[in-house]
C-alpha cells in the first residue's frame, strides 16, 4: 500500500469557499467580485459609492416591483447629483 499524500487527509481541500451570508447575491458579480470591495478599492466617496452600489443592483435578479431597475437608476442619479453639488460647493 502506498503512502498517502499530506493533502489526502485535508478534509477542506475540495470544499467550495463559504459565501458571506451577510452580503446579498445582487451585490456579488458573476465572477464573485463584491460591490463593496470594488468601492473600497477605488476609495470612492459616500455618494459615488452609493451610486456604484445601485448600479450593481441592476442585474435581472434584483429588479423589484416590476420597475425594471428604474428606482435603482433614479437613486444612482440622485447620489451623483449630490456628489456634483458637493464638489461645486467646495470649488
Amino acid at each position: 500500500m502506498s503512502e498517502k499524500s499530506k493533502y489526502y487527509w485535508d478534509i477542506n481541500r475540495n470544499k467550495p469557499h463559504e459565501k458571506d451570508k451577510r452580503i446579498p447575491d445582487y451585490y456579488i458579480g458573476n465572477d464573485g467580485t463584491e460591490c463593496r470591495k470594488v468601492i473600497d478599492s477605488f476609495e470612492m466617496s459616500y455618494h459615488v459609492g452609493s451610486c456604484c452600489k445601485y448600479i450593481c443592483r441592476l442585474s435581472g435578479k434584483t429588479t423589484k416591483h416590476n420597475d425594471k431597475g428604474l428606482a435603482d437608476l433614479q437613486k444612482a442619479i440622485t447620489h451623483l447629483t449630490m456628489e456634483i453639488e458637493k464638489i461645486k460647493k467646495h470649488t
